[in-house]
């Protein structure tokens, strides 16, 4: 889970060094705030080690940081009310078991986790939290956020944006409608969707998923971008190598993610709508969006 920050941490800490002077120092790639147990914290250095070297050092190198804390609330009590997005099965942060803190560059892991009403079952009945049993899937998933957020946002790259586009356009032939609602939250036609779907894909390579389904049947052609990924920076590549429409499996343009006669709804921003009308005046192809030039959600149909 991606949360955007309002407040900066830079990647130094400033501390003085012998004659008085600051000098800026890296700040430690796990930290704490808060009393956390040394079994919390040797569970979260044992996932920490998992995520291949080339990737750590970047992340670490940019000055990112996952922090242990007991509870969200405790380091973000302002968390208490904030949404946690449509799709997800918590109402709002302060349930989440970790999130990424974009401004911060800095991933939150809770060591124990507020129940909410339709989470109670006998076992938790009288209580109001719960431990986090879900440490090394929190991990990888708000690392693959890291990731995204030190290339720049990838995941709202034209390339990923057209690998979601299609993934979810196609769903259907891969997944029955009536478990769909299952990976919503990875499938939602917006920013937050693609940088969950981002996330997930990451996690997932690294053999931590968060759902139990698998995003590389499911989402093939995001799942192929975050590989290729991957394995550029495990091998030191240049992160983008490789990233192509045609090695990511993108089929055609845009008039191609749906079927002949399909009408799905597409969300988008006002520039690839105008990049969109373009291409179909230039093809003499699909149909012009319904409504006004502002609108960002239309029905696509082709004949």
């Amino acid at each position: 889970m991606a949360w955007f920050g309002s407040s900066i941490i830079g990647r130094l800490v400033t501390t003085l060094s012998g004659d008085g002077s600051a000098a800026d120092v890296p700040r430690p790639f796990l930290s704490q705030d808060g009393e956390v147990s040394p079994s919390f914290l040797a569970a979260m250095d044992h996932a920490i080690q998992e995520i291949e070297p080339n990737a750590r050092h970047r992340l670490e190198g940019q000055g990112f940081q996952f922090l242990a804390v007991p509870t969200m609330e405790t380091v973000a009590p302002k968390l208490m009310d904030r949404d946690a997005g449509a799709y997800n099965e918590i109402p709002t942060l302060t349930y989440a078991t970790a999130f990424t803190q974009k401004a911060e560059k800095r991933a939150l892991v809770a060591e124990r986790i507020r129940i909410f009403e339709e989470q109670r079952t006998r076992r938790f009945q009288a209580k109001q939290w719960r431990p986090n049993d879900r440490v090394r899937i929190a991990v990888h998933h708000e690392a693959g956020h890291m990731i995204d957020f030190s290339l720049d946002d990838i995941s709202q790259s034209p390339l990923f944006i057209k690998a979601h586009e299609q993934d979810v356009a196609t769903l259907r032939r891969r997944m029955r409608r009536r478990d769909q609602g299952d990976i919503a939250y990875f499938t939602s036609r917006d920013k937050r969707g693609r940088q969950e779907a981002f996330a997930e894909q990451w996690g997932q390579g690294h053999g931590a998923p968060s759902v139990d389904h698998d995003l590389a049947v499911l989402m093939p052609a995001t799942a192929k971008f975050v590989s290729i990924l991957q394995r550029n920076i495990a091998a030191g590549r240049y992160p983008y190598a490789n990233l192509s429409e045609r090695n990511v499996g993108i089929k055609t343009g845009l008039s191609g993610l749906v079927d002949r006669g399909v009408a799905i709804l597409f969300p988008m921003p006002e520039d690839r709508l105008a990049t969109w009308r373009l291409q179909r005046r230039k093809t003499g192809a699909g149909q012009e969006p319904a409504g006004s030039a502002n609108t960002t959600a239309y029905r696509q149909v082709i004949k």
